[in-house]
């Protein structure tokens, strides 16, 4: 939810290792969420300790209870009822219509095609991004 409204992932770092510690250990700049309500909100879903967090004794009730989401109809959400408020276009499908400009001249250089790969470079590739690799026993 953080991500979504702010466009970043606060845990994040090139070093998967780094990412755990951060969910651990990183206390969370509040400064790019838009609202207090979704600050709040976001501060009681993140508490350290799980008994504590929202939701946590009284289930999802009291997260949709929570002043973040006052302004939907929860009834109507269950029934489909309520309009979303930005429906894509599905004219000339595929598109790169709702893709930031900034993505598109990015280069696809770390993509990687499974299906062109053959079955030994498959097998060479399945742990390539494993820091451990078992030694031998002597």
């Amino acid at each position: 939810m953080l991500k979504m409204l702010t466009g970043h992932n606060p845990f994040f770092d090139v070093n998967h290792k780094n990412v755990f510690k951060n969910v651990l250990n990183k206390e969370i700049d509040f400064d790019n969420v838009p609202s207090e309500s979704g600050k709040d909100l976001i501060s009681k879903l993140l508490v350290r300790d799980q008994s504590q967090r929202i939701g946590a004794s009284k289930g999802a009730k009291e997260i949709m209870k929570h002043e973040y989401f006052s302004e939907i109809n929860w009834e109507k959400f269950n029934n489909k009822q309520v309009k979303p408020p930005f429906v894509p276009s599905r004219d000339n499908l595929p598109t790169d219509k709702y893709v930031s400009k900034r993505f598109l001249g990015e280069c696809a250089k770390d993509s990687l095609v499974v299906s062109e790969l053959t079955t030994k470079e498959k097998n060479d590739n399945q742990f390539l991004m494993f820091t451990y690799s078992r030694h031998k026993r002597e």
